[in-house]
């Protein structure tokens, strides 16, 4: 299990197994993972989706969700600003 002095930059593949089972990452994170890591178009995209979920302190499972959303390939259209998408789950 991950130690509480780990940060997410840090987490191994392992971890967030781990973290999975305790139910604070979706139950398909190895699928987006590889999707991350096997879809350049997509992985740029999703890794800056990520990184302002977080700003917004929002959880993967929201970035799951917006991506999931937004279709087969999980990219957010351009026509939705991804901002008001987080304004939008931050406020829910």
């Amino acid at each position: 299990m991950a130690s509480s002095s780990k940060t997410t930059s840090n987490l191994s593949l392992s971890d967030l197994k781990q973290l999975d089972d305790m139910k604070y990452a979706p139950k398909d994170y190895d699928q987006i993972l590889q999707n991350m890591l096997t879809q350049e178009s997509m992985c740029a995209h999703t890794i800056k989706m990520i990184v302002e979920l977080t700003r917004y302190g929002l959880n993967l499972d929201v970035a799951t969700e917006i991506g999931s959303q937004a279709g087969n390939n999980g990219i957010v259209p351009k026509v939705v600003p991804l901002t008001s998408v987080m304004d939008s789950y931050a406020s829910a």
